[in-house]
């Protein structure tokens, strides 16, 4: 999955939202633009009055922030389409056998790359300064396991209608026909993150919050969130981890964060997990219900 562009890192944005502005003390030009640029950029635009509520803004400076803040993702949007349908279109004027010296700016002749003296040491000679590089990928004496011997195609090859690499890189030799292709072996990214402990409470804590967030993809295990949880770990344990999760979702006097719309990652930090355990220390879902009950009867 692509990471998102934002206009500041994610983690200052989400400290903005953490901010208590009011009519008073509203909040700054430059950070509302900002929270209402990540937001259209999301796909999750805020409305005036939310804005007003966050931001402590009057309707008028609501609405005229909102207006600058979609004129101006208009206005990236269509650079940012003009400058990838540029470069789509842009064909490079370099001959093959050429390429360019970056230190004067001049097209320099690159010597005849010989496959047969690929083995061979260097001569001295200024002719063996071309632009050769040469792996197990680009040699033409690579026998295939039937011993049968395979011709692989090198992306400085001449033979290259402009002298550019091949559409998608060199994918090196292709397999036998009616063969199906190996995957590569190796660990998925991010697998290695996290431990006996942390992997399985980090699983507990994305399916309870896929209950509250219906469809949510699970969010990933990053290193800095182990090493919360690990904190987090010294002091309690996976049950009170998951009921301060409850507690921040669901109680009232979690009001604020859910109010903002925070998300597990904004529990799972470590400046703030060990409030959020400490707060939901004799509390639970079912103590909230009866609470609740209480506060809603008629007399």
């Amino acid at each position: 999955m692509q990471k998102q562009w934002h206009p500041a890192p994610r983690g200052m944005i989400d400290d903005e939202l953490m901010r208590v502005w009011t009519r008073d003390n509203p909040a700054p030009d430059l950070v509302v633009h900002m929270v209402l640029c990540s937001r259209i950029h999301s796909g999750a635009p805020w409305g005036k009055s939310k804005l007003c509520k966050w931001a402590g803004l009057t309707d008028y400076k609501a609405r005229q922030a909102i207006k600058r803040a979609e004129q101006w993702m208009e206005a990236w949007n269509s650079e940012i389409n003009r400058v990838t349908n540029h470069a789509n279109a842009y064909q490079s004027s370099t001959m093959a056998g050429t390429y360019d010296d970056q230190s004067t700016g001049k097209i320099l002749k690159s010597p005849t790359f010989n496959r047969s003296r690929a083995g061979s040491s260097y001569t001295g000679k200024e002719t063996d300064t071309q632009l050769e590089h040469i792996d197990a990928g680009t040699r033409s004496d690579i026998n295939t396991p039937d011993g049968s011997e395979e011709h692989s195609q090198s992306v400085l090859s001449g033979n290259d209608a402009d002298g550019q690499a091949p559409p998608g890189g060199n994918p090196g030799p292709l397999p036998p026909k009616g063969a199906t292709p190996k995957k590569k072996r190796g660990k998925e990214r991010g697998s290695n993150i996290g431990n006996e402990e942390t992997i399985p409470l980090w699983e507990a804590l994305n399916q309870k919050r896929s209950r509250v967030r219906r469809g949510a993809v699970a969010l990933k295990l990053t290193p800095g969130i182990n090493r919360a949880l690990i904190q987090a770990l010294r002091y309690a344990t996976p049950e009170q981890v998951l009921n301060a999760y409850d507690w921040f979702n669901h109680a009232k006097a979690a009001r604020w964060w859910q109010d903002r719309e925070c998300d597990l990652h904004v529990f799972a930090r470590q400046k703030h997990l060990e409030d959020f355990i400490n707060s939901s220390v004799g509390w639970s879902l079912e103590i909230e219900r009866q609470q609740q009950e209480i506060e809603e009867a008629p007399f």
